[in-house]
This record gives structure tokens, sequence and C-alpha cells, in this order.
């Protein structure tokens, strides 16, 4: 019986730790690292500078481009018909900047202070279009190993289990 008991226990924990380090994906994917972060450096007066383009790299006209500093929105603007657009008055750090889909974090310098690999500006390619509030439970199955790993072993472990107690009791 303790063994049914400890095997119930260790399904419990194997599925509960498997889902809880599963349950937020996208906040371990926005965790910055320093080979995907871009150099940028600010014109005068903190401006910034950047294009929308789609994959195709047609321009984007009048999409909103968001500027992030961790979780707290800090500046947004709209593209024009090229797809350029500007930001100012930003003060040197590191942002996610996104429009329509795509995004990118960059380390922003002031005016004189960046590295000689630094660029004058952002280019956001949008891949493909996404409408807010869909997410296709296909990429949160194929994208999370331990996700996927936990429920295989659920599926089998407890019906194994209950089968176990029943013929136990």
């Amino acid at each position: 019986m303790n063994n049914n008991r400890l095997l119930q226990w260790s399904v419990i924990v194997a599925v509960g730790s498997g889902l809880m380090v599963s349950a937020s994906p996208r906040a371990l994917a926005d965790q910055p690292t320093a080979a995907n972060i871009r150099d940028v450096a600010l014109g005068q007066g903190g401006t910034l500078e950047g294009v929308v383009i789609d994959a195709q790299g047609v321009p984007i006209s009048g999409t909103v481009v968001e500027c992030r500093r961790g979780s707290r929105v800090v500046g947004h603007s709209k593209t024009d018909t090229l797809g350029h657009f500007q930001l100012r008055g930003l003060p040197g750090g590191v942002y996610h900047i996104s429009a329509a889909g795509g995004g990118s974090v960059f380390r922003l310098w002031r005016a004189g202070t960046s590295p000689p690999s630094a660029k004058t500006g952002v280019l956001i390619v949008c891949v493909g279009s996404y409408l807010r509030g869909q997410y296709t439970p296909g990429v949160l199955f194929s994208s999370n190993g331990l996700l996927v790993s936990g429920l295989v072993f659920a599926t089998i472990a407890i019906p194994v289990a209950v089968s176990s107690s029943r013929r136990g009791s």
C-alpha cells in the first residue's frame, strides 16, 4: 500500500513541477541574452530611428511601434508611408522595440557614447500576420518538451497508479 501511495505522490509531483516550469514559456523566451541584443546609437535628444518591413521587404505603413523597458512602455510611434518611425527622448539602456508581430531587443547608446559597431537605426522585420489573443495549441506543445514529457508521463502513470491502488484495496 505504501508503494502505491509513493507512486501516486511521485506522479503528482512530476506533473505539477512540469506544469509549473512550463507555465510561462514566453517569459523564458523573452529573456535577452548577450548574443541577441543589438547595439544602436541614439541621435541627438535621444532619438531612435527605424524602419518596419514585412518578410518580403515591403515597408509597413501606419503600424504602431512600441518601446518597452522591462514591462513598462516608455514610448510609441506610428510608421509613415515608407515604414519609417522615430522615438524621441530615450535615455541609453536596453529596450524591446516591437511592431506588427516583429521586434527585438536593443541596447541604445546616448549620442557620442556608442561602440564603433553600433548601428544608427533599427530594422524590424515582421514575418507574419498575427492577431492579438490568438494562440495555437500546437505551438505550446511543440515548443515545450517538458510539458509534453509531463503529459506523456501522466497519461501512462495515472492509470497505472489507479489500477494498482484498486488491486491493493
